[in-house]
């Protein structure tokens, strides 16, 4: 069980609880009184689920690793935070993330940033401005997942209108900013790690986002070459077709439809949908991740176009066809597709 001081003990011996309710390597959260804290929903209170908590051993391992012991604040919010598969630093980053989003929404409410844009002068804000109230919150006493709900301002009435859609790409340049950053062994309250502006976490995040699109496109042309596709227009959108023979170049938009018919092919849209001779194929990722739009469109051509199309259950029955057709390739390899080094390149942190 992890306990509220941080200790790993990976015996959970209490005579209300049998085995079967924890698998092998999970592990319970101890309340005050050392005894494995239970769900307050009395309904749920039957197997594992009558923990309230149930961490994995992803979790036990990452914290079985780290250089130190997180302050007493961090480590009430980890322990708060913490889901099955989370390590330490993802339940931390989870709670500032959401306190930070949460402000962000505030300064949206009272005007701050529409006073910014109508060319107002705006106190200069840091990363720090944005959580150390929380962090503050949570040292005097509050529960994190209350700080992070923020019970209080819901029960003053205090409205808050939907997320604008301009915060998202703003929150995802501070998440990038956190991620790179040690959050475990300083104390967040007071380490100068945070007092950047949130106009310098901008401008490093539009640097690396260039810079990361950049290379996204140059990678999805190196596989487009590397693997036969070829890049056509379908209805109205960039699409890329791997078929035998290939289609006459060049090839107008109102020809391919017709040609396709003729032959078997396999095509990838540039809104990341598959087609196997004309018949869409349902492939979702197991887990979903935030990269530059080329980037996705090259896990789908390579989904097709290598041996990972059989482990794909919608593509079994095509895996005969896909494998015909990327034959010439199948001693094609990815790691020297983008002709700069990685060592030559220049790498924004």
């Amino acid at each position: 069980a992890v306990t509220g001081t941080g200790h790993v003990c990976v015996d959970l011996a209490h005579d209300r609880y049998s085995a079967g309710q924890a698998a092998v390597n999970e592990y319970v959260v101890l309340d005050a009184q050392g005894q494995p804290a239970l769900t307050e929903n009395s309904s749920r209170r039957h197997g594992r689920w009558s923990f309230a908590q149930v961490v994995g051993p992803a979790f036990v391992d990452a914290w079985a690793r780290l250089s130190c012991v997180p302050t007493r604040s961090a480590l009430q919010i980890i322990v708060a935070m913490a889901g099955h598969d989370d390590t330490p630093q993802e339940a931390l980053l989870t709670w500032c993330l959401g306190v930070i989003a949460r402000r962000v929404q505030e300064l949206a409410d009272h005007g701050t940033v529409i006073e910014g844009l109508l060319g107002c002068p705006l106190p200069r804000l840091t990363v720090a401005d944005l959580l150390r109230p929380a962090l503050a919150r949570v040292r005097m006493g509050a529960a994190p997942r209350v700080v992070l709900s923020d019970d209080a301002s819901r029960h003053t009435g205090y409205y808050h209108a939907p997320r604008a859609e301009w915060s998202q790409p703003f929150l995802r340049a501070i998440e990038t900013f956190l991620v790179g950053t040690n959050v475990i062994e300083p104390d967040l309250e007071t380490t100068a790690v945070l007092e950047i502006s949130l106009r310098e976490v901008w401008e490093r995040y539009r640097v690396h986002e260039h810079q990361a699109n950049l290379r996204a496109g140059q990678l999805r042309a190196a596989v487009v070459a590397r693997f036969g596709f070829q890049e056509i227009t379908w209805n109205e959108e960039p699409a890329w077709v791997r078929t035998e023979p290939p289609l006459p170049t060049p090839v107008s938009a109102y020809q391919v439809p017709d040609l396709l018919k003729k032959q078997p092919h396999v095509m990838i849209t540039a809104g990341c949908r598959i087609y196997v001779n004309g018949t869409y194929r349902c492939v979702v990722e197991g887990r979903s991740a935030d990269l530059p739009h080329a980037d996705q469109i090259v896990r789908r051509l390579l989904a097709v176009a290598t041996s990972h199309r059989e482990r794909i259950h919608t593509l079994a029955a095509d895996v005969p066809l896909l494998t015909a057709l990327f034959a010439p390739y199948r001693q094609a390899r990815l790691w020297d597709l983008v002709s700069e080094s990685p060592e030559r390149s220049h790498t924004v942190q």
